[in-house]
């Protein structure tokens, strides 16, 4: 229950500084292009600092053990969520690409990031780092896949290959085997630009709810089915499996807690990018981060009980 409760103090936190972004966005202390300018803050420089920092700490055999069955527990989970998106979003649907990337991609990192810090402390981050490794991959080949209904080239394997978060776990990872540590100074500065992550990343989802407009989605009954299954089913689901599997508790519930995390950013940037329904993929990362404030708890609760 400690879990469940800190979960949603922390949670309630995060509300705070997202309605402050809302406001700021209202106010027109935020354009829309400076939010796009902020979201990439987040996405090029503040994840990958976290997670190349996450690294930054003596070595041990079982945290690269944890770190690889957290990887191998991702891709479960993502299978997961792809079967049971499929099954529920049919193809040629209104907006099925849209739905069935939403129901699948999380937002583990803006959201993920500051809920496993505050309640799975240094090793949690460390095996969200696998999590977030496996999830770039299948981010940009299904989810690319998916949005584009196209076949995966070399571009895509370069974009993968050169993603920040991808690039910066591969040199932490380096840098953990051989035992290199940064000079204090250098590690000081990039914890500060880690520390901005929750802020920064609430005030970008304010400005962004704030844009979308959310409610004039909920006349769409696939909305509902969307943020049951993403927020509920599938992490619940995830949970089910995992306790039935060997492993570390933490990492099994980093996979989780990442899981059940609102639709990721970056369906509203693909939608963008590949001219998809963005208004509506706003609409999505908007009211599933609205609910995320009841249903992490839950999840966070349930988890608890069947992990042990």
């Amino acid at each position: 229950m400690e879990l469940a409760l800190l979960t949603f103090e922390k949670i309630i936190a995060m509300f705070i500084i997202l309605i402050i972004g809302v406001l700021c966005y209202k106010l027109k202390f935020i354009s829309i292009e400076g939010n796009k300018s902020l979201s990439s803050v987040l996405l090029f420089v503040v994840n990958p600092v976290i997670i190349f920092m996450s690294f930054q700490r003596d070595y041990e055999a079982r945290l690269i053990k944890n770190f690889c069955i957290c990887i191998g527990f991702t891709i479960l989970a993502q299978i997961i969520g792809i079967v049971i998106s499929n099954i529920f979003f049919r193809k040629k649907s209104r907006n099925y690409e849209i739905n069935r990337f939403s129901a699948v991609y999380s937002n583990c990192g803006f959201i993920g990031i500051p809920i496993v810090s505050a309640i799975l402390g240094a090793d949690g981050v460390f095996y969200l780092a696998g999590y977030m490794l496996a999830f770039n991959v299948l981010l940009w080949t299904h989810g690319y896949l998916t949005i584009t209904n196209s076949k995966c080239d070399m571009s895509t394997v370069k974009t993968i290959l050169t993603t920040p978060v991808n690039v910066c776990a591969a040199i932490g990872i380096v840098m953990f085997f051989l035992h290199i540590k940064l000079p204090a100074t250098v590690a000081d500065g990039l914890n500060y630009i880690g520390d901005m992550n929750t802020p920064l990343a609430m005030i970008v989802a304010g400005a962004t709810i704030a844009q979308a407009n959310p409610f004039k989605a909920l006349k769409d009954y696939k909305v509902y089915i969307v943020c049951i299954l993403k927020l509920l089913v599938i992490p619940i689901l995830t949970a089910i499996l995992l306790c039935f599997l060997p492993g570390d508790s933490v990492a099994k519930m980093v996979c989780v807690v990442a899981t059940a995390c609102p639709v990721a950013a970056s369906v509203t940037l693909f939608a963008i990018r590949y001219n998809k329904n963005a208004v509506y993929g706003s609409q999505l990362y908007a009211i599933t981060t609205i609910l995320s404030i009841i249903t992490l708890p839950v999840v966070v609760r349930v988890s608890q009980l069947l992990i042990k």
